[in-house]
């Protein structure tokens, strides 16, 4: 079973809308970036995994999304999963101390 990686849940999510109001199926998506099954992008938008950085540009235009909504939501994401390990770093040395 694949795990879902919160990291990646608003911005599958995102993505998701995006193909949506573009018009597109996964397998539409799936032809436009030369994947072999629709999976991947399935994967992609139940925060499963996030697209490869070399799919983004062809994501962002096909989508017509703005590039820095997109910029903006993985750096959002990056940050989350920083501060939460931090946080919980910071717990762990309190614990042991």
């Amino acid at each position: 079973m694949k795990r879902i990686h919160q990291k990646y849940m608003t911005i599958g999510t995102y993505l998701k809308e995006k193909r949506e109001q573009a018009g597109l199926s996964q397998g539409d998506v799936k032809q436009l970036l030369g994947y072999k099954s629709p999976q991947l992008i399935s994967d992609w938008e139940r925060g499963i995994c996030g697209p490869p950085r070399d799919s983004l540009a062809k994501l962002v235009k096909a989508y017509k999304m703005k590039s820095r909504d997109l910029i903006d939501l993985f750096l959002a994401a990056e940050r989350t999963e920083l501060v939460n390990a931090l946080r919980g770093s910071s717990r762990s040395r309190q614990r042991t101390l």
